[in-house]
């Protein structure tokens, strides 16, 4: 069916990072189906990484309004206000995300927007609490080994900034001799 198709190709274009494509599939879903929110979860993302806030919240509201338990759409309603100069605002869906997030304790994607709050609200021991927890289910995942970095950073703690950020840099150089130093 078409909207499997265009769902599909949005996603594809996402992962391709033609942002714009990516945009122009889920305007075509939305324009076909307009009360369905996984396409405007996903252009509202698109939207704030191709920095047009605005759309990003107004896509991100509607899905908030439709499923008030999604907490990837809270915090990137707060990245997007946050972006804007909206500081007050950010911090409220950030708290929000963070309440939504408590709620799938077994969830790491939960975890990992729970930490990635903590770390924006400037709670960095809480956000390295969570980045830690993480780790401890995967342990080579260089995102969070170098987010848990920036935590550290941030929170003054070099020392272990730097051990954060050395292994995060062993599992990328790892990966790339596995690939063929292809990166």
């Amino acid at each position: 069916e078409i909207d499997d198709i265009l769902e599909n190709l949005g996603r594809l274009y996402g992962n391709m990072n033609n942002l714009s494509g990516a945009a122009e599939c889920y305007d075509n879903l939305i324009e076909v189906y307009p009360n369905w929110v996984r396409p405007h979860k996903a252009r509202g993302i698109i939207h704030y990484r191709l920095e047009n806030h605005r759309k990003a919240v107004d896509d991100l509201r509607f899905v908030i309004e439709v499923n008030d338990s999604d907490y990837v759409s809270y915090y990137f309603l707060g990245m997007s206000y946050s972006e804007m100069g909206q500081d007050e605002r950010a911090k409220w869906y950030f708290r929000k995300a963070i309440n939504v997030a408590d709620r799938f304790p077994n969830n790491i994607e939960a975890k990992e927007i729970r930490a990635d709050c903590c770390f924006e609200l400037e709670n960095y021991d809480e956000s390295i609490k969570g980045y830690m927890e993480i780790l401890k289910q995967s342990p080579k995942d260089k995102f969070i080994l170098n987010k848990l970095a920036n935590a550290h950073l941030e929170s003054g703690k070099n020392k272990q900034a730097k051990r954060f950020y050395e292994k995060a840099c062993k599992i990328q150089e790892q990966e790339n001799r596995t690939n063929g130093g292809i990166a």
